[in-house]
């Protein structure tokens, strides 16, 4: 899971100057469709209960619709800072139609150096990434450019 920070920029937004978050996961593994936690059945009772019961029962994972709706309650009401209406979570498959994950990650670094460098880019503390290799890659590039970093980690 990677976190990161997108500062708003659209000066008809009402959050000007304020950011957001876009966080990158990988895809569930098959088996823990199969074996539901109980915050995970709990969930998804509220969701689909046909669903619900299938993935007690065995009978499958939900449909890649489903793990999408689940995935996004989970984060509206297992997290305080997000709101709770649908407006406040985006649940979105890579795909090869949207870029694969080149075209993610070109989209969730776009505002690299235009307001913070890379590595504070990617909220490091939530995020359960080695931020090393990112802040190495960063200085690395700008000493390409002839500039002089001194950041360490």
């Amino acid at each position: 899971m990677i976190f990161f920070i997108e500062k708003h920029t659209d000066p008809e937004s009402n959050h000007l100057g304020g950011y957001h978050r876009h966080v990158l996961l990988e895809d569930v593994k098959p088996e823990r469709w199969l074996e539901p936690t109980g915050g995970m059945m709990a969930l998804m009772m509220n969701l689909d209960i046909q669903t619900a019961f299938g993935m007690k029962m065995k009978a499958g994972a939900p449909t890649e619709e489903m793990q999408e709706k689940l995935l996004c309650k989970a984060t509206r009401d297992l997290n305080r800072s997000v709101p709770n209406g649908y407006l406040g979570s985006d649940v979105r498959r890579v795909t090869e139609a949207r870029g694969g994950t080149t075209g993610v990650i070109k989209y969730l670094t776009k505002q690299v150096d235009q307001f913070h460098p890379a590595y504070e880019l990617v909220d490091v503390s939530n995020s359960d990434i080695d931020a090393r290799p990112l802040v190495g890659l960063y200085q690395e590039n700008q000493n390409l450019c002839g500039v002089n970093t001194l950041v360490t980690v």
